[in-house]
């Protein structure tokens, strides 16, 4: 790639001669190692550069046909086909999905006698293809028919594989039950597939389906313009019809009485999607992914290098929370300075420092653009969905509080606070209804807990105490109840939880490492709420003999680690904690220990920052410190959105951004696989700039990540389609009038990249009412999901007009 660089002033037939010397190259090496998998992906994707989309497709197929067991060739295919708008539709990419479903599960079953692949690997393969399939469903607006699939799965591992031995009858019976009008896994009243199709007919009579049926018109529906009653009632139907319809056969319903038969699922569209579960730990991940799915966040369970993490902010259409801690603090940051310049205006009113009626005109200065919100007089448009916490329209109730750095409890991917009731039950009820079923439940419970941590924290703190009166010897119950009630600011509480486990276990026989555990949790809370002494008093009781012939190495745990720094906390100096943190980081950063790379490694990373920032509470400390440590932490976990943002809130309070704008080029333009994360970092660090912030860095940032040119060709990011209705709606404000056009030309890239994304065609409308019907077309054309046909407007609003004539009389 160093050799045959492609520069943007070389000529087309340079170019061209360069991909052909390329693809020479790749042809010799394949010869020489025929199943080499990256050697393949790396070939096609170069051929995506030359060959017209036909002969790429052959190229592809071929080379699946051949080497079928490659399971990321099978996903590089995938996102292939979702992503290239010439041959796209849904109807085609959804069959290439359970063709590779069909496949995979076939090689894992062994039923290929030429070609091999792992059966946990498999497995793990298949859970992926599956949750993407679902996602790519979502994303072109048949969220129902994804829901299904995950209920069909579910029933086909929970209930019916613990009764069958051939997949052929499980699959009969299942089909069999959703035909009928029970309740499915999520539902209230679900009992499993099997458990309802053994049963009788009058007890199947009492078991009713609760069905709740959404508005189909908004309530403020307005009699404006065709084109916005439109985008009116498709986007509350799109939020608002998430479950698949149902007919209720009490009231003598069939499927022919829905009005979207796209919402009405039957067998067949979930039947591609269904396989069997051998491993209990791959049925969690399943059940976490499912709700993960729904719109829960949960605790990271990987490091932030894992591609779970990126590929979900990659494939995200709204802005996430996950960084809202860094716009909260920059503001924050940002009302200080203002202060701090108005008192010295009192004290000297000459403008030797800024004039104010200046700065409060040129603040101003974009507002003429109507309806265009501003952040720090730089207008980047007014969709909440795209910016936000950035805007200051949005409701700070729809994000999480959290402090900068929370070691992952919510995840690394963090998502907006789920407000609908019908949502947050059905997400219950996939968590009661798989514990019930998990041989070991354990880590669904707590994930469970923390679930109705973020939605209804009462009945958090209810579940646990149940747990911890079923499971009153397990210690790591009382650590996380402790926890859990720290969160909730029930400090005394959570104290009190630590101190009778404390007694309950002082006599009880338990290994070392669950002490410590125990210890380090309970040390962390006493730091946290200032009770120095009796942390020491803890630390010397239990540790301090272990500590004083301690030495590092390998087999050191990262709790041991931590209750190492706490040591050194309580009783040394800055310059001594300062080592003891680099001697303990430097064990874990040595490529030959068991946890490099590693959620653990990461997670000590965090809890040397928690600490550092109760040194700085308490007493002034160096800035290098921690700009010491959490450059080393971006070392190896860049893509941490918790150490990104640390980072650059630090440098913001010296008004510093040579370094968070070095570290980020170096991850950005230094390599084509920068992902979305980072690209979506820069651009709100430069919105949220400290000093002020430049439309043309925001421009130029959105432009480079969904350039199409070859050596800026960044695949990750150009395939995100948040990145792309950012650049829609900063270029839309910005632009005045003349943001009419670029939106369109904008648009027609954005389809390039992600043709199955119906937020961008909806987006596409509500900024060039214009190209209305051009865009309608293609969503057929392409078989997106339109729910509300134009003609049904004339009957929306003839009935709005009955009614308020109605409500008038």
């Amino acid at each position: 790639d160093e050799a045959f660089a492609v520069d943007t002033q070389h000529s087309q037939k340079a170019i061209s001669f360069l991909i052909e010397r390329k693809l020479d190259i790749f042809e010799q090496a394949l010869k020489h190692n025929p199943d080499d998998e990256e050697l393949h992906i790396k070939r096609l994707k170069l051929c995506a550069e030359k060959l017209p989309p036909d002969e790429l497709e052959q190229q592809w197929t071929k080379t699946i046909f051949l080497h079928p067991n490659k399971h990321r060739l099978w996903q590089h295919y995938l996102a292939h086909s979702a992503s290239h708008l010439a041959r796209f539709s849904v109807s085609s990419c959804q069959a290439k999905f359970h063709k590779c479903i069909q496949t995979l599960d076939g090689l894992k079953e062994g039923s290929f006698a030429t070609h091999y692949l792992d059966k946990a690997l498999a497995e793990e393969t298949l859970l992926d293809v599956v949750m993407e399939s679902c996602n790519f469903q979502a994303k072109a607006g048949y969220t129902e028919r994804a829901i299904a699939c995950l209920q069909a799965l579910a029933e086909y591992n929970f209930s019916v594989k613990s009764k069958f031995s051939r997949p052929m009858e499980a699959t009969e019976v299942l089909e069999a039950f959703w035909e009928t009008q029970a309740p499915r896994f999520g539902e209230s009243g679900a009992i499993g597939a099997h458990q309802y199709i053994e049963m009788k007919q009058d007890e199947r009579d009492m078991l009713l389906l609760e069905q709740h049926r959404p508005l189909a018109v908004p309530s403020d529906f307005s009699n404006t313009t065709r084109w916005n009653q439109w985008l009116q009632v498709e986007t509350f139907r799109e939020c608002q019809h998430w479950m698949p319809w149902r007919p209720n056969q009490q009231q003598g319903e069939t499927q022919d009485d829905c009005e979207d038969p796209d919402r009405c699922i039957i067998f067949d569209d979930v039947a591609g999607h269904l396989f069997w579960f051998s491993k209990d730990n791959l049925k969690i991940d399943f059940v976490l992914g499912f709700v993960d799915f729904l719109g829960a966040s949960a605790r990271a369970r990987a490091s932030s290098n894992n591609s779970f993490h990126l590929n979900a902010v990659a494939s995200c259409i709204q802005m996430p929370d996950t960084f809202s801690p860094l716009v909260w603090h920059l503001e924050s940051l940002k009302r200080k300075r203002e202060k701090s310049l108005s008192e010295w205006q009192k004290r000297d009113p000459s403008a030797y420092l800024y004039d104010f009626d200046r700065l409060d005109g040129f603040f101003n200065s974009t507002m003429h653009l109507p309806g265009r919100s501003c952040v720090s007089g730089l207008a980047i448009g007014e969709s909440t969905d795209v910016w936000g916490p950035l805007l200051p329209t949005y409701k700070s109730e729809a994000t999480i509080q959290r402090p900068i750095v929370n070691r992952g409890v919510f995840g690394w991917h963090v998502k907006q606070k789920i407000n609908d009731r019908n949502r947050i039950a059905f997400i219950r009820n996939v968590f009661e209804q798989a514990i019930k079923e998990a041989k070991d439940p354990r880590e669904l419970q707590l994930s469970y807990v923390e679930f109705l941590e973020q939605v209804d924290p009462s009945s958090a703190r209810a579940t646990m105490k149940r747990l911890l009166q079923e499971n009153r010897s397990d210690i790591t119950l009382f650590v996380f109840f402790a926890n859990l009630e720290a969160r909730c600011n029930h400090v005394k509480s959570a104290r009190k939880v630590f101190e009778r486990a404390l007694a309950f276990f002082q006599n009880q026989s338990s290994s070392p490492s669950v002490d410590h555990r125990f210890v380090r949790s309970f040390s962390e809370h006493l730091l946290a709420t200032n009770a120095m002494v009796e942390a020491k008093s803890l630390l010397t009781h239990y540790f301090v003999s272990k500590l004083n012939d301690f030495k590092l190495k390998c087999e050191i745990s990262p709790t041991m680690a931590i209750l190492c720094i706490h040591f050194s906390f309580l009783f040394h100096d800055e310059t001594s904690l300062s080592e003891t943190m680099d001697a303990v980081l430097d064990v874990f950063d040595d490529p030959s220990h068991p946890d490099f790379h590693r959620l653990p490694h990461e997670l000590l990373y965090a809890a040397c920052y928690q600490v550092l920032e109760l040194h700085a509470s308490r007493q002034r400390t160096s800035p290098s410190i921690f700009r010491n440590l959490l450059e080393r932490a971006l070392k190896f976990f860049p893509f941490n959105p918790e150490f990104l943002s640390a980072f650059a809130i630090h440098e913001a309070q010296f008004s510093i951004s040579g370094r968070v704008r070095g570290f980020l080029e170096k991850q950005l333009y230094g390599s084509k696989e920068a992902p979305a994360l980072m690209w979506l970092f820069a651009i709100i660090f430069e919105i949220l700039h400290p000093v002020r912030p430049s439309p043309y860095r925001v421009r130029s940032l959105l432009k480079d990540a969904v350039q199409t040119h070859v050596r800026l060709y960044h695949a990750k990011s150009r395939h995100c389609a948040l990145i792309w209705r950012m650049h829609m709606e900063f270029t839309r404000a910005q632009s005045g009038l003349e943001g009419l056009k670029l939106c369109e030309e904008i648009f027609m890239q954005a389809l390039q990249a992600c043709p199955g994304v119906k937020q961008l065609y909806l987006d596409a409308i509500h900024h060039n009412p214009r190209q209305f019907k051009q865009v309608l077309d293609i969503m057929q054309e392409k078989e997106l999901h339109l729910r509300t046909p134009i003609e049904e407007l004339e009957l929306i609003e003839m009935g709005c007009e009955e009614y308020q004539s109605e409500e008038e009389k």
